[in-house]
């Protein structure tokens, strides 16, 4: 179970008071959202609210308020709007999207569902970790809830994978829009690259046709033209991924769930730019071994 989230103030004994967002959850949280329990434990049944408040931070909670110390086992207080709580530190968890997708994880701090006044923060969710379709498990909750509670309206029921996609349709719709484009400039490209590389191998129309006359096979013409030409592409290629990385940087609020410095994407992208430059290459390496050297000879 999730909570209603809020902003909270934390306060360690001889250091400043911090803003931390804060979320009230059940046991089984974590697992549930597969955010790892670095140290220390999950809340379980036993915390109660006779039992003293417990709290969970993560990892950029933990190092604001404590530094390099092991925060598990720690005391701290929290300062709400009319309530002071004094909170003891029972787990480390990782950073984890708190509220946006594109925002940086910020310090968050978990407390127990058992041990909050439920009436005043009285939204909760229920989250449920299933293998398969969404939508049968969908029907089959709200026929539970109709059946336990028939007067209570059927509960609104979405997968996480929806949430995230409502949130990222802007920079989706964008990104189909730039592969659009980029396939554009890639045609426009390799329309550029093969007209360049035909009339660089057509102005050595008679030196061709000196090699081949002097014994060259028509293979080694079209070897040294593949080469010679695919040494151009390369270097542009070269160039092109230094400065793409260089800017990667630019990207990185825009994605979600890659690296702007992926090793597979730069790899497609240098690989599908050599097919375009292998085959804007190959017609004019074809037609220079089809040169007649006593026609190119006579023509110079």
């Amino acid at each position: 179970m999730g909570g209603n989230s809020w902003q909270n103030t934390l306060h360690v004994p001889g250091h400043e008071i911090k803003n931390v967002w804060m979320n009230a959850t059940s046991s089984g949280y974590f697992a549930t959202m597969s955010i790892p329990v670095l140290a220390g434990r999950d809340f379980n049944e036993r915390d109660t609210p006779v039992s003293g408040r417990k709290i969970v931070l993560n990892q950029s909670a933990a190092r604001m308020l404590f530094g390099k110390r092991n925060p598990v086992g720690q005391q701290l207080k929290s300062f709400g709007d009319k309530d002071t709580y004094t909170y003891e530190v029972i787990g480390l968890v990782r950073d984890a999207k708190y509220r946006d997708v594109r925002e940086a994880d910020p310090p968050g701090g978990y407390v127990a569902v058992s041990q909050e006044d439920i009436d005043k923060k009285p939204d909760y969710s229920l989250l449920i970790r299933i293998h398969g379709p969404a939508g049968p498990v969908a029907a089959a909750l709200r026929d539970i809830v109709h059946r336990v509670a028939p007067d209570v309206p059927a509960p609104a029921i979405t997968s996480m994978d929806a949430l995230i996609s409502r949130d990222l349709i802007s920079e989706r719709m964008m990104t189909m829009l730039a592969v659009f484009f980029a396939g554009c400039a890639l045609l426009v490209t390799g329309i550029g690259l093969y007209g360049t590389l035909a009339y660089s191998t057509a102005r050595r129309t008679s030196e061709i046709g000196i090699r081949i006359a002097l014994g060259a096979q028509r293979l080694q013409v079209v070897r040294m033209v593949l080469k010679e030409n695919l040494w151009i592409a390369s270097a542009g290629v070269v160039v092109g991924l230094v400065v793409a990385v260089m800017t990667s940087k630019l990207l990185a609020s825009f994605l979600y769930a890659t690296s702007p410095h992926s090793p597979g994407v730069m790899a497609l992208a240098a690989a599908v730019l050599a097919v375009v430059a292998g085959s804007a290459s190959a017609i004019p390496a074809a037609r220079a071994a089809m040169i007649d050297p006593a026609a190119a000879i006579r023509s110079e």
